[in-house]
């Protein structure tokens, strides 16, 4: 997206324990991938979200303040906004018999 660090970039970082690198650290069920951007102290590492289609989306944040505000529908990121459409945030897994 516009803004991030990848944009202009005619090459894709390499992956840890390439320096500076990515390191990937989740996926969610609509094929979206979350990386930290490994450059510098990990205080530091910036949170880089994929698109599938190959949309960027970066966040300056920890990992627990990123994830609390996807789950609380406060994050600026249009990759995560459409994980959390529906009503039905958190769910039990494997889903329970009925």
């Amino acid at each position: 997206m516009d803004g991030s660090l990848l944009e202009g970039h005619s090459e894709f970082p390499d992956f840890y324990p390439m320096v500076p690198g990515l390191l990937k650290w989740g996926k969610d069920f609509i094929g979206d991938e979350f990386y930290w951007y490994v450059d510098g102290p990990p205080g530091g590492w910036k949170i880089l979200a994929k698109e599938r289609n190959g949309w960027w989306c970066e966040h300056e944040m920890s990992v627990s303040e990123y994830i609390y505000k996807a789950a609380t529908r406060v994050l600026d990121c249009e990759i995560v906004a459409k994980s959390f459409d529906d009503s039905n945030i958190f769910v039990e897994w494997p889903w329970p018999d009925n």
